[in-house]
């Protein structure tokens, strides 16, 4: 519970009741007020010296000042019930409304953790929503900015806290949205307003904080939550759109950077880092009327290795236009003294004499043809052939690298 002051005015005292049939004497008058400490159940000096801003708090038996931030709001920002909201207005325009942890004073503590939960639904109802929304600028001004900013790590070797916005979960229903949407610019220099979670950087050998952003599982019969990030449209007549900026951060000393990494049912999919765009799986182009050309690869690994042949049956796909064939040994070969890699016809087109150790590459400066070899209506072989002498032991792993084309639609 907490006080707030003005104009106080003192009061006199009040005098003894008269006898019955006169007037009693008058009241001694009262004392001035020179500072709101006079009043017996207020404290406000020694180390109860308020600070700008602070409020008078009650405290069980004596008010003094304080923060409300660090009291009043842990419990009354509970918010809606069964039939309403609770809605903060917060701020005066042209300033920023924070909600703040308090930071860490010892060296293991965690800082202050905020926590933005939606409620749950119950039964068929669908969990709460989270909707941030900065105030609309003025005439001319800019909408305020939405920050959702990660705690820094500590000065050695804290790591740099998380963001982490969860939705409602429900009972049965559909998850809680979250929604993060910053305003539209308006008139003709209006731009689009920014939406900036930044997690915490890592300081000394901390690792900086991560950014998971998660669409919900279905339920039984549900569909799984999508994931969209839509940037602003541009202005009416020459406003550029928004762009999206996904940005690991940068390592320190000799950490390594971070990545954006994309994922499908748990199996990582993509990866940008500072090397550049590694995808794993088919890499398709769409034109406009639909023709497609997508590079992908088939392998398999080859264990076991005996006789003067070992063949990667159908390792080809029928169709395929094959850019190369690359390959590695994992377990040093015997026998031979070294190998070959062709298609059957070729005997070496792929790679000639390959030494047998393990971690030998087959890789283009191998090839005896270098030429992009259409498969065919058939699925085709890689073979390899001992030289020497006939294989006795050893495993390789082969990769076919292709191309293959539909045709457009219209």
């Amino acid at each position: 519970m907490a006080l707030n002051i003005e104009n106080y005015v003192p009061v006199g005292g009040t005098g003894p009741t008269g006898s019955t049939g006169s007037s009693g004497p008058t009241g001694a008058t009262g004392s001035a007020v020179g500072s709101i400490n006079d009043l017996t159940d207020v404290d406000t000096d020694g180390t109860q010296v308020p600070s700008p801003g602070d409020v008078l708090i009650w405290g069980g038996s004596v008010w003094s000042p304080g923060d409300a931030a660090a009291s009043d709001l842990a419990s009354v920002l509970i918010a809606g019930n069964a039939t309403g909201a609770l809605d903060i207005l917060a701020g005066l325009e042209a300033t920023t409304f924070y909600l703040t942890g308090v930071a860490a004073t010892t060296a293991t503590s965690a800082g202050a953790a905020i926590s933005i939960i939606t409620g749950a639904g119950n039964t068929s109802g669908a969990g709460g929503l989270l909707a941030l929304t900065a105030g609309a600028g003025g005439a001319t001004g800019e909408g305020g900015a939405v920050n959702v900013i990660g705690g820094a790590g500590g000065a050695t070797s804290g790591n740099g806290g998380n963001v982490d916005l969860a939705g409602g979960v429900p009972v049965v229903g559909d998850g809680g949205f979250i929604n993060l949407s910053a305003a539209n610019g308006v008139g003709a220099g209006g731009n689009g307003g920014e939406i900036n979670i930044d997690c915490g950087s890592g300081i000394g050998a901390g690792g900086g904080g991560g950014l998971l952003l998660t669409a919900g599982n279905a339920g039984t019969t549900g569909s799984a939550g999508e994931l969209i990030l839509i940037s602003g449209n541009g202005g009416a007549t020459s406003g550029d759109a928004g762009n999206i900026c996904l940005q690991p951060g940068t390592a320190s000393g000799s950490g390594a950077d971070g990545s954006v990494v994309m994922e499908h049912a748990g199996v990582v999919k993509a990866t940008v880092n500072a090397a550049g765009l590694d995808v794993q799986g088919a890499v398709s182009v769409t034109s406009t009327n639909t023709a497609i050309g997508t590079i992908q690869h088939t392998e398999t690994l080859l264990s076991g290795l005996t006789g003067a042949t070992v063949t990667a049956t159908s390792l080809i796909p029928a169709g395929a236009l094959v850019l190369g064939v690359s390959a590695r040994v994992t377990t040093t070969i015997t026998g031979a003294t070294t190998f070959d890699v062709g298609d059957g016809a070729d005997v070496d087109r792929w790679g000639t004499a390959i030494v047998l150790t393990a971690a030998t590459l087959v890789q283009p400066a191998d090839y005896t043809d270098n030429t992009v070899v259409w498969q065919g209506s058939a699925a085709g072989d890689v073979v390899l052939t001992a030289n020497g002498s006939n294989f006795t032991a050893g495993a390789i792993r082969v990769v076919v690298t292709y191309m293959s084309l539909t045709a457009p639609t219209t």
